[in-house]
């Protein structure tokens, strides 16, 4: 395996944590203000 390779795996999964976090906080946004959040855009 290339170093290449190594690096660019590793920033695609904290990419992938990332956008795990990111949901989180969407549906507890949405949770807690008991709207829905369609209008700003479908996850």
């Amino acid at each position: 395996m290339s170093g290449r390779f190594i690096l660019s795996n590793w920033l695609a999964h904290d990419q992938l944590h990332l956008r795990q976090i990111l949901r989180l906080q969407f549906d507890f946004l949405s949770h807690i203000t008991g709207q829905s959040l369609r209008y700003a855009g479908y996850w």
